[in-house]
């Protein structure tokens, strides 16, 4: 019979007896609220089904067919447009809402959304992705989630902080941007041109987002502090090149296949961030005991031991605590009798926020060198860059937002594993947090890029104002 760790009955105990959930601190008051945003609610309800309606799939994007939804749109709100037009009908927009006295130091703040979306199977969806339909009290539309919505709530906030502008706080820039779906161009290119001149503090971008009843009933709403950096490797095997009918224990796809086993086989071990563990702490209270002490507790060393594998099971919760490698592309042979002498294999690289790229591949070359193979980035991650501060004016205010309108949810910061276009920013020095206060239920998570992408009709309207208040907290001097 094997015999328990002395210690496990003594962590229990410390579970149930210590670790009682609390209950959420009271919520804020709010600033702004639906009586003050009701007449232009229907108004953004419609400016979202005309910008759904516009087709800037990428590839290949197209997106400069947006200006005139969005230079008529800012223009309306006494604001001038500026255009950055590229090749191909592509490029970026943006305008500028001056403070009239701005606070003494403080840097402008920009929001960002982009303006491509993904392609779409339109044989799988049940209407047209750019003729978007309103049914069963939701919008369907490409764009509708990821992230066409945000330009919307960015355009009611500033409509609201204009009315307000003598009590401006810092300039605003609200900025579109190309390509983010593909390569991030459009970003890139305002970090390298307009960046230096507009010396912005923050960025507001996609990334957080709200989950109905994420677990046992309770609702999460999380605010991108940080993310993963994104790069790409390749793994090319060099073997023996030979007739299909004399099988060869080193030819290429052979030697290939034995080197992906070894990666795959192992991975990285998990670890934590500090993000990681504040997040794990908040999602905590949604867990029930023991999970729930296990969770606000990751900081001691027995704990993160006991979860780590059940973290690690979870493909939303793994990706937080692991630098990861996804297989996603093969390639080996030209006719099905020859044995080829290469074969390649590349992977999705995504690293925790302070893995040294270098020390990765290290790291993954050592497992295989006694294999006559390479293994090297092709598209090398950006640097290490610091997380936004949760203690910052802006964070706390999106917060307070969030839970003046959502007093039942839980809010808590987040490792985005996916990439966004605030990975240019933050090198640069600009603390950018993901904020999109508009709840889904689990099951529109997965038409995010995929089949039938929809907003909730009344979710909208409640994210419309939680944006706008948050904006008016952090804008706005107190009247």
């Amino acid at each position: 019979m094997t015999k328990r760790p002395f210690w496990l009955p003594t962590l229990w105990v410390v579970g149930f007896g210590a670790a009682c959930s609390a209950p959420l601190p009271p919520a804020p008051p709010t600033r702004v609220d639906r009586a003050t945003l009701a007449p232009s609610l229907d108004q953004h309800r419609a400016q979202l089904l005309e910008y759904l309606a516009i087709d800037t799939t990428n590839p290949p994007g197209h997106e400069a067919r947006a200006f005139p939804f969005w230079s008529q749109a800012l223009l309306s709100l006494g604001l001038e447009v500026e255009l950055d037009p590229v090749d191909d009908d592509r490029g970026n927009l943006w305008a500028h809402l001056r403070a009239p006295s701005p606070d003494p130091g403080a840097g402008p703040l920009i929001l960002l959304h982009h303006l491509d979306v993904v392609p779409s199977e339109r044989d799988h969806w049940t209407s047209d992705p750019f003729e978007p339909t309103e049914r069963d009290g939701r919008i369907y539309g490409r764009g509708a989630i990821d992230t066409k919505v945000l330009g919307i709530l960015q355009l009611a906030a500033l409509s609201h902080l204009i009315a307000a502008k003598q009590r401006l706080r810092r300039d605003v820039i609200f900025l579109a941007v190309y390509d983010e779906e593909a390569g991030g161009r459009g970003a890139q290119r305002v970090v390298e041109r307009q960046l230096p001149e507009w010396q912005a503090e923050y960025l507001l971008d996609e990334g957080g987002y709200g989950v109905r009843q994420m677990m046992n009933g309770q609702d999460l709403l999380v605010i991108a502090v940080a993310q993963k950096r994104t790069g790409r490797m390749t793994l090319t095997a060099h073997g023996q090149a030979g007739h299909g009918s004399r099988p060869i224990p080193n030819g290429g796809p052979t030697v290939l296949l034995t080197a992906l086993s070894r990666l795959l086989e192992s991975g990285p071990e998990p670890r934590l961030v500090p993000t990681t563990i504040h997040s794990f702490a908040q999602m905590g209270r949604m867990a029930g005991q023991p999970r729930q002490f296990l969770l606000e507790h990751l900081d001691w060393p027995l704990a993160f031991a006991l979860i780590s594998g059940s973290l690690m099971a979870n493909k939303n919760l793994g990706p937080q605590v692991q630098d990861s490698m996804s297989l996603t592309m093969l390639q080996a042979g030209q006719k099905d009798n020859v044995i080829p002498a290469e074969a390649t294999a590349t992977f999705d690289v995504r690293l925790l926020p302070d893995t040294d790229a270098g020390s990765f591949l290290e790291g993954r070359r050592q497992l295989l060198e006694d294999l006559p193979v390479t293994l090297e980035w092709t598209a090398l991650p950006l640097p290490a860059s610091p997380a936004s501060p949760t203690d910052d004016p802006l964070f706390v205010a999106l917060s307070d937002a969030a839970r003046a309108h959502e007093p039942q949810a839980l809010v808590s910061p987040w490792l985005l594993v996916g990439a966004n276009d605030s990975r240019f920013f933050m090198p640069a020095g600009v603390k950018a947090y993901g904020f999109l206060p508009i709840f889904l239920d689990k099951a529109q998570l997965d038409t995010i890029h995929g089949h039938d992408e929809n907003v909730a009709i009344d979710e909208l309207e409640k994210g419309l104002i939680t944006y706008t208040d948050a904006l008016a907290r952090f804008l706005l001097r107190q009247p």
